[in-house]
């Protein structure tokens, strides 16, 4: 080897060998944080699985309560659709028993005027034609 190589020799080594620590370290480095980004990515993906379930059974539960609600509303409005139907029946007979009564007055009335105009005519000896 030739002197002057010899006297550069260390220091070319040296700055090899810190080149490789570097390289070394960043690699290393570059490996754990993969790990650690694979790490926090399967814990989220195990907490949207987990949260997905949990969405899935209160969208269940949801749908049993407002299947229930709507069949207890189902219920109440079959109730109320045959009370009013019970009201209106109600009120028909009560209008058809109002317009007997006024018929009958009418015709009580028609009838005494009838006599009354009878009478007048005899008190006055009108004859009809």
């Amino acid at each position: 080897m030739n002197p002057q190589l010899q006297l550069w020799m260390p220091a070319v080594l040296s700055l090899f060998g810190a080149l490789i620590v570097v390289v070394l370290t960043a690699w290393l480095n570059t490996k754990m944080l993969s790990a650690q980004v694979e790490s926090v990515r399967s814990e989220l993906h195990a907490e949207i699985e987990a949260l997905r379930s949990e969405m899935r059974a209160e969208i269940g539960t949801l749908r049993s309560e407002m299947r229930a609600e709507i069949g207890t509303l189902r219920a109440e409005h079959g109730a109320l659709r045959t009370e009013l139907r019970g009201e209106i029946g109600t009120l028909r007979a009560e209008m058809k028993q109002g317009f007997a009564e006024l018929r009958l007055e009418f015709h009580q009335q028609f009838t005494e005027l009838n006599q009354r105009v009878e009478r007048l005519e005899e008190a006055r000896g009108l004859v009809r034609p």
